[in-house]
């Protein structure tokens, strides 16, 4: 399995843009599990994605502070699927009355 020692620097300017939506010790652990999420190829879980962090990872932390920052961190999960929208709408660069058509699949 490959394992990732930081955190691919193509990512760093887009995850750069979801800094102020986290505390400064949560946004470390968004930023490390995005660059997990990267390169896992299990389940995306808090488990696996720690597993996917190599040892010697900078700052890397335990299992347990990524599990706090799912269930217990301050942060709002609304605000960052809306942050994340915005970046993804902007990124169209949509005129004055162009039309976007969205597919759902509500099947999942």
């Amino acid at each position: 399995m490959i394992k990732i020692v930081k955190v691919p620097l193509q990512l760093e300017p887009f995850l750069d843009k979801f800094r102020d939506l986290f505390t400064k010790p949560s946004y470390r652990s968004f930023r490390d599990l995005c660059g997990a999420l990267s390169v896992c190829d299990k389940s995306k879980t808090v488990s696996n994605l720690c597993d996917t962090m190599a040892d010697c990872s900078k700052g890397k932390k335990s299992r347990s502070s990524y599990n706090w920052f799912f269930s217990d961190a301050n942060w709002d999960e609304n605000e960052v699927a809306q942050r994340k929208v915005d970046l993804f709408i902007d990124s169209l660069c949509l005129k004055e009355n162009d039309k976007l058509l969205l597919i759902i699949d509500d099947t999942y």
